[in-house]
C-alpha cells in the first residue's frame, strides 16, 4: 500500500492526466503562453472573463505545460494580501535553495533565453493592483506571470508604457462550435444533438457542463418540466443578489435585447444602475451595438423559474415589455434605422407559435436585422435577383427609384445574410407593372377600395444569400421589416406576396393574415387594419400568446368599411332611427371612423349627425334645409305634410328639400369618416 502522501500524489498526477486530456480548445491563448515560455518580450498575460467560461480550466493547462517543460509554477486562487504575500516568500526562498544547490546562483538573468518560475493566479481581481505595483517588479526577471480576473484589467497596465511592452492581455471568449462539439461529445452529447446545444448555450462552457448530463436523457423542452432542475441549473449559472436583479434577468431573457431605458420603463423604476452593471457581468450575456442578451438555455432557464415561482409578477414584466417595443416602435418610426430587435419583444412568450420557432431558431438566434444603408442597396438586389421571377432584380430597382420603400438586411458576423423590401403602394405604382399589383387592385375592388388618406404597403421581396425566401433568416428579417413598418407607420392595408411553404403559411396565419384566394396555392396574404386597427391587433396577439392554444384563435373583425354610396344610405337610415337607439346600434355607421372605439357608440353616433344637421345652416337656403331636418329628424313634427304647412311649403318641395339636406348631411359625415387621422408626435415612449 502505497503512503498517503504517495496516494495523493499519485492521485494529483492522474486528475492532472485527466484534465490535459479533456482539455478542448483555446489554440490562440495556448500558443501564446507557449511563446512565452520560449523566451519572447511578453512576461505577464492577462487573462479576463467572466464566470463560466473556463478561466480555470486554461490555467490548469498553463501550469501542467510549464510542469512539462521543467519550469516550476506557484498557483493561487483568490488569494488575499497576506496570503499571497506568505506564498511568495516561501516560494522564491524554495527557488533560491533549488538555484542555489544546483549552481546557479551566479547566473546572470537572462528573460529573452528561457522562462524561469511561472506564478498564476486565478480570481486575481482583489490583488491585481498590488501585484502590479509591488510583487511582479520584486520577481527574477526569467518568471513568467498569468494572472486570471472577471473583470478587464485596470488601464494602469496599459498607461505605464513599461508594462505595456511585457503585458499580453486576452479576453476569454466562449467555446467556438469546434471546441464545443468536442467537449459535448467527452461529456456524453448524442451527436445529432450537440450543434443545437451548443448554440442554445452560446458556447458557454459552464452552461454546457452542467446540461450534458441531462441533455443525453431529453432535450430542453423535457429540462423545463423539472422545477428542481430548473432551479439547480439556473443557481449554478446566475444566482440574482436580490429581487430587481432577478426581475431584470426575467426581461433580458423575454426580451430580445435590453437596454437601461427599457429596464427602467419595464421594472418601472428610475434607478437600474446596479441590476444593469450585474446583467452585463454575467457570463451568460453578452451585449453588441443592439443591447444586452442572455444565451438561449439562461433565457428559457429564466423565464420557466418565474413564471413558476412568480406567475403574477412574470405576467405583469411580460406586459410591460410588449407595450414599450409597440410604444417603441409607434412613436419612433426610424426606431429600426439602429435595430430592429425589439420586434421580437412584441411577440415574445408566444408559446407554440410559428413566430418563437423562428426567434429561437438556432439559424436566426444571433441575428440582428437593420435597415440598410445607401451603399449596400446593390448587394441587396442581387440577392432579389436570386429568387422568385428572372426580373425581380429590374423590378427592386424601379420600387428603390420610385416610390417609398422599407428596405432591411439581416446582418451576421459583418455581413448581410438577408433581405426583404416592405414598399407602399400609390396610385402611380400601377405604372411599374407589378403583377402583384393587379392581384391587390381586384382584391380591394371586391373589398372596398382604399379611401384618399389610405395607406396601402406590401412586403414584396424577399431572399437570404442562397436565393431561398423560405430560410429562417429569410422569413425573420421579413417579418420584422414589415411589423416595424405596420407599427410605424400603420398603413390601412398590409399584404405579403408569395410563394409560401407551409412554414410561411402558418407565420402568417399567426400574424393573423388571411388568404387573398381560398386556394390551397394562395401567394398573397392581407392584413386589413381597416377591420382590424393596429391597436386592436397587437392587443390580440399579446392575448393569444399568453393564452398559447387555449382559445382566441380567430381576432374580431369590423365589418368591410363602406362605400361612398352605402354609407350615405346609412345616414339616411340613422336619421331615420335617431330617436330609436335600439335600431340605431345595428345601423352599419357604428363599425365607422365616426364612432371609433367609443365606449357609448350609440351616443356618439347620435351627436355626430346632430351636430352635422346644425352645421349647413349656412345663407338662406341652407338655413331652409337646416330647419327642415330640424322638423323632419331632430325634433320632428307628427308627420312630413306638418312639418311642410309649418314651413309654408308644397309636400312635393318639401320632399325635394329634404333629399338635399340629407344628401348634404351625408357628405358632411363622408368628410369626416375620410378624413386622414391626427399624427402622433414622436417622442420617447412613455409608461
Amino acid at each position: 500500500m502505497p503512503t498517503g502522501a504517495a496516494a495523493t500524489s499519485s492521485l494529483k498526477i492522474h486528475l492532472e492526466s485527466l484534465r490535459r486530456r479533456s482539455f478542448v480548445g483555446r489554440a490562440a491563448e495556448l500558443t501564446e503562453f507557449d511563446r512565452m515560455l520560449t523566451g519572447n518580450a511578453h512576461r505577464v498575460l492577462l487573462v479576463h472573463g467572466r464566470r463560466g467560461l473556463g478561466k480555470t480550466a486554461l490555467l490548469q493547462e498553463l501550469a501542467s505545460r510549464t510542469t512539462k517543460s521543467g519550469g516550476t509554477v506557484l498557483g493561487l486562487t483568490a488569494p488575499t494580501v497576506t496570503d499571497l504575500e506568505d506564498a511568495l516568500r516561501d516560494w522564491l526562498g524554495t527557488q533560491r535553495a533549488h538555484d542555489a544547490g544546483s549552481g546557479t546562483t551566479s547566473r546572470p538573468a537572462m528573460p529573452n533565453r528561457h522562462a524561469g518560475p511561472v506564478l498564476i493566479v486565478d480570481d486575481a481581481d482583489t490583488v491585481q493592483e498590488m501585484l502590479r505595483s509591488v510583487v511582479l517588479p520584486r520577481l527574477p526577471a526569467t518568471s513568467l506571470v498569468v494572472l486570471a480576473t472577471s473583470d478587464p484589467p485596470s488601464p494602469e497596465w496599459e498607461a505605464d508604457l513599461g508594462w505595456r511592452e511585457l503585458v499580453r492581455r486576452i479576453s476569454l471568449q466562449p467555446l467556438d462550435a469546434e471546441a464545443g462539439l468536442a467537449l459535448l461529445a467527452q461529456l456524453g452529447v448524442p451527436a445529432a444533438d450537440r450543434y443545437e446545444l451548443w448554440t442554445l448555450a452560446g458556447g458557454h462552457p459552464l452552461t454546457l457542463a452542467l446540461l450534458a448530463p441531462h441533455w443525453s436523457e431529453q432535450a430542453l423542452v423535457g429540462l423545463m418540466r423539472s422545477p428542481d432542475l430548473v432551479d439547480q441549473l439556473l443557481d449554478r449559472l446566475v444566482r440574482p443578489p436580490d429581487q430587481r436583479c432577478g426581475d431584470a434577468l426575467f426581461v433580458c431573457a423575454h426580451a430580445s435585447s435590453v437596454d437601461e431605458d427599457i429596464l427602467r420603463h419595464v421594472l418601472a423604476t428610475p434607478d437600474v444602475s446596479t441590476a444593469w452593471t450585474w446583467l452585463c457581468s454575467l457570463g451568460v450575456a453578452h451585449q453588441d451595438p443592439f443591447g444586452l442578451h442572455v444565451t438561449p438555455v439562461i433565457a428559457e432557464l429564466a423565464e420557466r423559474r418565474m413564471f413558476q415561482r412568480a406567475p403574477r409578477r412574470a405576467c405583469a414584466l411580460n406586459l410591460a415589455i410588449h407595450e414599450y417595443a409597440r410604444r417603441h416602435l409607434s412613436t419612433n418610426p426610424m426606431a429600426g434605422a439602429r435595430c430592429l430587435g425589439p420586434v421580437r419583444n412584441l411577440f415574445a412568450g408566444h408559446a407554440g407559435s410559428q413566430l418563437t420557432r423562428l426567434w429561437r431558431s438556432s439559424a436566426v438566434v444571433h441575428l440582428w436585422p437593420r435597415r440598410a444603408s445607401v451603399g449596400e442597396i446593390d448587394d441587396v438586389v442581387d440577392l432579389f435577383s436570386k429568387c422568385g421571377e428572372p426580373d425581380n432584380a429590374e423590378r427592386a430597382r424601379s420600387w428603390l427609384m420610385s416610390h417609398p420603400v422599407g428596405l432591411c438586411v439581416a446582418e451576421s458576423d459583418g455581413r448581410i445574410v438577408a433581405a426583404a423590401m416592405n414598399v407602399t403602394v400609390t396610385p402611380e405604382s400601377h405604372h411599374l407593372g407589378d403583377p402583384v399589383l393587379r392581384r391587390i387592385r381586384d382584391f380591394l375592388d371586391g373589398s372596398g377600395p382604399a379611401r384618399p388618406f389610405e395607406t396601402v404597403q406590401v412586403l414584396r421581396f424577399v431572399a437570404d444569400v442562397d436565393g431561398n425566401r423560405d430560410s429562417p433568416e429569410a422569413m425573420y428579417v421579413a417579418v420584422a421589416a414589415a411589423v416595424v413598418d405596420w407599427l410605424a407607420e400603420r398603413p390601412s392595408l398590409a399584404f405579403v406576396a408569395g410563394p409560401f411553404d407551409r412554414r410561411w403559411r402558418q407565420l402568417l396565419a399567426d400574424l393573423t393574415m388571411e388568404p387573398v384566394d381560398t386556394a390551397d396555392t394562395a401567394d398573397l396574404f392581407v392584413l386589413d387594419f381597416r377591420r382590424l386597427p393596429a391597436d386592436e391587433w397587437f392587443e390580440f396577439l399579446y392575448e393569444r400568446g399568453t393564452r398559447a392554444a387555449h382559445g382566441l384563435r380567430t381576432p374580431p373583425r369590423r365589418p368591410l368599411p363602406l362605400s361612398h354610396d352605402q354609407f350615405s344610405g346609412a345616414v339616411q337610415e340613422a336619421l331615420r332611427n335617431l330617436h330609436q337607439p335600439h335600431r340605431l346600434a345595428d345601423n352599419p355607421l357604428i363599425s365607422t371612423m365616426l364612432v371609433g372605439s367609443s365606449p357609448t357608440p350609440v351616443e356618439t353616433l347620435r351627436h355626430q349627425i346632430v351636430s352635422a344637421a346644425r352645421s349647413i345652416g349656412q345663407g338662406d337656403r341652407a338655413r331652409l334645409l337646416a330647419q327642415i331636418l330640424e322638423l323632419t329628424y331632430l325634433q320632428p313634427a307628427r308627420s312630413q305634410k306638418a312639418a311642410a304647412r309649418a314651413l309654408d311649403l308644397p309636400i312635393s318641395t318639401f320632399r325635394r328639400y329634404l333629399r338635399q339636406a340629407v344628401g348634404q348631411v351625408a357628405e358632411v359625415l363622408w368628410a369626416n369618416e375620410i378624413a386622414p387621422p391626427p399624427r402622433r408626435a414622436s417622442g420617447p415612449p412613455e409608461r
